[in-house]
């Protein structure tokens, strides 16, 4: 039985969106070369974060759901948190926002219904109530928000989830040789990794893209 259209979709733009995440996290940041890649990331990551839901929907798999969305908002708010013309709030963003309350919502009618997959998925419902208070201080206070540090750590974090996903969730695409747990954890260490060290770069040292190559003006 060949694979469905929808699935051969999901596989290729995470493959994608794994490749140019890696590219992303490489490259120097501000740089044309990034902010391209950076793009092409958020875009593949969305259609495959999507592609994953609507799978999982189909599959009832109500985990997977919920990652799905989780990190298709992860992807869209950390995209829209360096772009020019969302300085300021918008209805774009207030839509995004109750994607959070969505993935809550589930998680706990899942929980209280029993759902021992909705309560191995406890980490990522904190991880949403955490993003969901983000949310609300960047709406209320949106000039006290570090936009670069909100870009950061979600496109990371993301980027993160599709590699455990890959890596550590299909361990079976790989070659024997490298089936190896230590082996294939190896890239989501990586990404953490890189995660904290440009948070720590940018939230204690202050760090700032180049300006000639910045397009954004980033601020606390």
């Amino acid at each position: 039985m060949s694979p469905s259209p929808n699935l051969v979709l999901h596989l290729f733009t995470g493959t994608l969106a794994i490749l140019s995440g890696g590219v992303a996290l490489g490259t120097a940041k501000g740089s044309q070369l990034h902010r391209a890649d950076g793009r092409f990331f958020a875009v593949t990551m969305l259609i495959t974060s999507a592609t994953g839901a609507w799978l999982a929907i189909g599959s009832s798999q109500a985990k997977n759901i919920l990652l799905g969305l989780l990190a298709f908002y992860l992807a869209a708010t950390g995209w829209r948190s360096v772009r020019k013309e969302i300085a300021e709030w918008s209805w774009p963003d207030s839509a995004l926002t109750l994607l959070p309350v969505v993935i809550v919502m589930l998680a706990m009618a899942g929980i209280a219904h029993g759902s021992i997959a909705m309560r191995s998925a406890l980490p990522y419902l904190l991880l949403a109530v955490f993003c969901f208070a983000g949310d609300m201080r960047s709406m209320l206070a949106p000039g006290q928000t570090n936009r670069l540090a909100r870009h950061l750590w979600r496109m990371c974090f993301v980027l993160l989830l599709a590699a455990k996903a890959l890596f550590l969730g299909q361990p079976q695409v790989f070659p024997q040789m490298l089936r190896k747990p230590f082996l294939l954890a190896v890239p989501v260490v990586l990404i953490f990794g890189a995660m904290l060290y440009w948070l720590c770069r940018v939230l204690i040292f202050a760090w700032m893209p180049p300006r000639k190559t910045q397009t954004d003006s980033l601020s606390e």
